[in-house]
C-alpha cells in the first residue's frame, strides 16, 4: 500500500501550488484529479486541494465520487480561498461541503491568491460589483471574512500564499502515518 496522494483541483492556481508544497513535504505521489484514473484503495492517506468559489470547494464532487463512500484511507481536504482564516467561516464550509460526504474527512484552509488578470470575464465581473458594493461600508460592519479579504485585494494583485498553512496538514499526516 502507498501512504499518500495529492489530488488537486486549481482554476487559478492556488490549489495546485499547496498541492505541490504538500506533495514535495511528503514525497508522494500527485496528480490532478480531473486526470487521476487510480485506485485510492491503495493509500493510506487520501489529500485534496481546491478553491473555494462562492462558498463551494472546486473538485469536491469529483473526490465523492472518486472516493465511492468505500475508502478505508485517511481523507484531508485542504481548502484555499482569499479570506483571511475565520473559524466560523470554515465551519460554515466544512457544513456545506461536507455534510453528505461518504467518508470522515480532516479540513485545512490557506490562503490563496487574488489576481483580477487571470480570471473569467464571469468572475472579475462579480468580484468589481462586490467590491464597489463592500467599498460604501465601513469594515467594521462587514459580517464575512470574505469581504474583508475583497476590499483588501483593491482589484489589484494579492498573494497569501505562504508554506506555513500547510504545516497542521503535515503534522497531521505525520500522526496518522506514524501510527
Amino acid at each position: 500500500m502507498k501512504h499518500a496522494i495529492v489530488l488537486y483541483q486549481s482554476k487559478y492556481g492556488s490549489a495546485k501550488k499547496y498541492a505541490e508544497w504538500i506533495k514535495n513535504s511528503l514525497s508522494c505521489e500527485l496528480a490532478a484529479i480531473k486526470d487521476y484514473r487510480g485506485n485510492l484503495n491503495n493509500y493510506e492517506v487520501i489529500i485534496f486541494a481546491g478553491g473555494i468559489y462562492a462558498g463551494g470547494i472546486d473538485g469536491i464532487r469529483q473526490l465523492k465520487k472518486l472516493l465511492g463512500g468505500s475508502s478505508q484511507a485517511a481523507v484531508l481536504i485542504f481548502a484555499t480561498g482569499a479570506s483571511p482564516y475565520d473559524e466560523k467561516a470554515i465551519e460554515e464550509l466544512r457544513k456545506r461541503n461536507l455534510k453528505d460526504f461518504p467518508v470522515s474527512a480532516a479540513l485545512f484552509y490557506g490562503r490563496g491568491i487574488y489576481d483580477e488578470s487571470v480570471m473569467s470575464f464571469k468572475d472579475r465581473t462579480m468580484c468589481r460589483m462586490l467590491r464597489k458594493s463592500l467599498m460604501k461600508k465601513d469594515p467594521k460592519t462587514f459580517t464575512e471574512p470574505w469581504m474583508l479579504g475583497l476590499v483588501e485585494s483593491q482589484g489589484e494583485h494579492a498573494d497569501w500564499m505562504d508554506q506555513s498553512f500547510i504545516e497542521p496538514l503535515l503534522a497531521f499526516v505525520e500522526n496518522i502515518l506514524s501510527a
